[in-house]
Parts: structure tokens; C-alpha cells; sequence
């Protein structure tokens, strides 16, 4: 199965970048070697308007069947503790929506409105293959806040007890779109509520990167 790891930023692979397993061979793309396997990766760009712009391209291009998004993201919750790394089951956009006197209307992609956000899905349960690794809800979001969820506007009340990343349902959302399997390992590296100076990311890519490749074997 022809696989394609997808990262939004090059520094979610610095752990493997560093060890020489990885190969920047331009500063959008490269190669993660291990045992046997080269297996391609590309670098999104954080966000969802990015990933919408150019993962297709890359997809294009790599005509994977197989798309692993992996990199750190924020917690929502104590119970989903910093530096452990998660499976996300499901995403949703939090905050593409419309407020109107007071009730929150989300916007699917099919350009019709609901009072709920349209949920994307896993292809791969990676906690088949990662003991260690559970599935959880995930949440993408397009803007953060380092305040805790009461403290924000009510559209992010909705989602809790889950992670929030910046390009989660856009993963899924196009390869849903490209008939293409999708899966995402994602590791905590901050509480949402903290400041940035807080956040050890160097950890957080190092316990993500293991696992990624224990996963690529796997598969």
C-alpha cells in the first residue's frame, strides 16, 4: 500500500530530521527512511486553509493509498494528558460556522447548514497496531485561544474532552473527497489553557516520531 505522511510543519518530524531518518529534499517534502521502507512525506502548512490548498496537489502527485497525518496538537482536558500520543477516531471543524442571535450554526461542506459539525472518520484504528495509543475525538480549529473552554466564546464550549489540531477534518475531508484511506497520530504537547512558553514540543515530536515509525511498520 503506497502510504504518504502528512505533517503541517517540518519541525513535527525534528525528532526523525535529527536522528538521520528523515530527509528534507526540499523544504515542503522528503523521505522517511527505516529498515527497508522509504516512505514519502510532505509538509501542509499549519491551518485548514492550507492543507484544503495543498494537499491535493501533493495528493496528485504521490497518488498515495494512504494518507497518515501525524504531529503534536493542544488537550482540551487534564484526562488527556501532555506527551502521550493519541489515535484521532473522529474530527470535525469547531469554529466554521455561523452565530445568529446567539445559536451556532455549522456550515457543511456540501453548503447547507445543521445545528451540528459534520463529523469526519478514521480509515485506520491505530490502536489495533500501537498498544499503547487510544482513540479519541479530535477538533480542528482555526483559531486558539490559551484559555481554558468556559472562557471562550460558547462555539468552543460545544467540543471537550478531546484534542485540537489545525488541520484534522481537512485531512480527512479530502481523502474522504480522493477515496483515499486517512489516519492521524497526533501527541499532546500542551494543555489548551497554556501559554506557549509553557509547551516542550521538542518532547511531544520526539514521542510522536517513535511511534510513527512503529506504526509505518506495522502497516
Amino acid at each position: 500500500m503506497n502510504k504518504l505522511i502528512v505533517v503541517a510543519t517540518s519541525h513535527e518530524l525534528n525528532w526523525l530530521i535529527k536522528n538521520a531518518k528523515c530527509n528534507l529534499i526540499e523544504p515542503n517534502r522528503g523521505f522517511i527512511q527505516h529498515n527497508a521502507l522509504k516512505i514519502p512525506f510532505v509538509v501542509t502548512g499549519m491551518g485548514i486553509s492550507n492543507t484544503l490548498l495543498n494537499l491535493p496537489l501533493f495528493i496528485k502527485e504521490y497518488q498515495p493509498e494512504l494518507i497518515i497525518n501525524s504531529g503534536i496538537c493542544g488537550s482540551t482536558t487534564k484526562k488527556l494528558e501532555v506527551y502521550k500520543s493519541y489515535s484521532v477516531e473522529s474530527d470535525c471543524y469547531a469554529d466554521i460556522a455561523i452565530v445568529r442571535e446567539n445559536q451556532t450554526i455549522f456550515l457543511h461542506n456540501d453548503e447547507t447548514a445543521a445545528s451540528q459539525a459534520q463529523a469526519f472518520f478514521s480509515d485506520i484504528d491505530i490502536s489495533k497496531y500501537l498498544n499503547e495509543v487510544i482513540g479519541i475525538k479530535g477538533v480542528t480549529v482555526s483559531t486558539f485561544y490559551n484559555l481554558p473552554l468556559h472562557e471562550r466564546p460558547k462555539i468552543y464550549q460545544i467540543n471537550n474532552d478531546c484534542i485540537e489540531t489545525m488541520e484534522g477534518a481537512a485531512i480527512f475531508q479530502i481523502a474522504n473527497m480522493f477515496q483515499i484511506k486517512a489516519c492521524v497520530l497526533r501527541t499532546v504537547s500542551n494543555f489548551v489553557w497554556q501559554k506557549q512558553s509553557e509547551w516542550d514540543t521538542a518532547k511531544a515530536v520526539e514521542n510522536n516520531n517513535k511511534l510513527l515509525l512503529r506504526l509505518i511498520d506495522a502497516l
